[in-house]
């Protein structure tokens, strides 16, 4: 149980990254208001 520690740093980093990196990427798509069907359904 000594090495456990850094496996829970990881995950949880790993989770906070993921994160971050998904609110990144969705603030930069919005701001692209092109009509472009080619990128997803379209409502």
């Amino acid at each position: 149980q000594e090495l456990t520690w850094w496996i829970t740093t990881l995950g949880v980093g790993g989770f906070l990254g993921g994160f971050a990196t998904l609110v990144i990427r969705m603030k930069d798509s919005d701001d692209e208001e092109d009509d472009d069907p080619g990128r997803g359904a379209v409502v």
